[in-house]
């Protein structure tokens, strides 16, 4: 059961006001807010109305429409202040709301401090009304979660055994005893710009996500044409599931994520795995990446490398001129690219899944490319607001629903 659902239970127990799972929000259902699409009567429908704080709602709101709809830049320390002044030990899992919100707008450096907030008001909470489940978050927060190094040293091994170490229904064998003692190549999500191939072939498995087709991949410096194990999402397995049983190349296991909703019929039985799903976040759903990763670790691999992932991070020019006069002459599928990115911020937790990446690493449970590690080596809050920079102008318009010019 997810952290959410699991709050959703507790929430009901200890009579909280907020008796369901917090809140969340995506671009669709706040899109539909701001463009206006959702009025009824010629009255704008508030998305959600927080517990016993009509000022609060108002204000938060206003703040959040005023940045869309007039590019009034939102003050940071004074959005906080108020956040401070009316969220508390009986309403604090209305943050999670408010930090889905503020990720899907693009404000990641706030969202962040919000995520701080939740944490440091869990913490100092009333420990006779913690459940496990609560001391479960915190220790996530101490743990792998962690965004202090200190708090990895000091839970290092315990760590890094519950990761390696943890086996479901779903652990199959045949696949530990492909991965276990070899080392692995993971090419990744967002394309990086070095030409690895030669280093990822070097490697005894090269794993990659959606591949079906070795026609796919042009840039054969940069990525190699190679897969041993292609990961997927559920998304291409409910859509495109016909590619996968057309495909005639070297893939040894196709692994899908467990979902009891997904069909699994027709795929080959020996060649087809189902990896457990990282369900312990806060907001969303894990990406392909962090689930993959984790579900790697433990089949003891002697090495784990990334390649090719910029955790979204514009390493080239075309997401940086979407905030520059050059954003016309950017081709619509490169457009189109951007836009999916930056939808799934908040689906998938960017700050949450750089925080992950990144210890895993400091952890050595992986290592990654030069490019990555430089990323890395930004720090968290330099990151957020480089992100914030280059993807403002694409969010805004995807907000806005004003497509003109695509």
């Amino acid at each position: 059961m997810s952290l959410i659902n699991l709050i959703k239970n507790l929430n009901i127990n200890i009579g909280n006001p907020a008796k369901t799972a917090p809140k969340v929000f995506n671009f669709e259902t706040l899109g539909n807010f701001f463009s206006g699409s959702n009025k009824k009567n010629n009255k704008d429908l508030i998305p959600y109305y927080f517990y016993n704080n009509i000022t609060f709602t108002n204000v938060f709101w206003k703040t959040c429409f005023d940045y869309v709809k007039l590019k009034k830049e939102i003050n940071s320390k004074k959005l906080i202040l108020l956040i401070k002044r009316n969220f508390n030990k009986k309403n604090y899992f209305e943050l999670i709301t408010i930090y889905s919100i503020l990720i899907t707008l693009g404000k990641f450096s706030i969202a962040y401090k919000i995520r701080e907030l939740f944490f440091l008001i869990l913490e100092n909470d009333n420990p006779s009304l913690k459940s496990k489940y609560l001391n479960k978050i915190i220790s996530l927060n101490k743990g792998i979660q962690s965004k202090e190094k200190k708090n990895l040293k000091k839970n290092k091994v315990k760590i890094i055994n519950s990761i390696k170490n943890f086996k479901d229904k779903n652990f199959n064998k045949l696949l530990s005893k492909y991965l276990n003692g070899k080392k692995v190549s993971v090419v990744g999500v967002s394309i990086g710009s070095q030409g690895n191939a030669k280093k990822i072939n070097k490697f005894d498995i090269v794993v990659k996500f959606n591949f079906f087709s070795k026609k796919h991949y042009s840039d054969l410096n940069t990525q190699s044409d190679r897969c041993d194990i292609s990961y997927f999402s559920d998304y291409f397995l409910k859509n495109k599931k016909k590619l996968i049983l057309n495909s005639k190349n070297q893939i040894k296991y196709f692994v899908f994520k467990f979902n009891k909703s997904n069909d699994y019929s027709l795929l080959p039985k020996k060649e087809t795995a189902i990896s457990n799903v990282y369900d312990d976040l806060i907001l969303g759903t894990p990406s392909l990446l962090i689930n993959t990763l984790f579900d790697l670790i433990r089949y003891y691999p002697s090495e784990i490398m990334i390649f090719n992932s910029t955790l979204y991070y514009p390493i080239n020019n075309k997401i940086r001129n979407l905030n520059t006069k050059k954003y016309r002459k950017i081709n619509f599928e490169t457009k189109y690219s951007v836009f999916s990115i930056v939808k799934s911020f908040a689906v998938h937790d960017i700050i949450t899944e750089y925080i992950i990446v990144r210890n895993l690493f400091i952890l050595k449970l992986i290592k990654v490319d030069n490019q990555l590690e430089r990323i890395l080596n930004l720090g968290l809050e330099k990151y957020l607001r480089k992100m914030e920079k280059y993807y403002k102008n694409s969010i805004l318009i995807l907000l806005n629903k004003n497509y003109k010019g695509l």
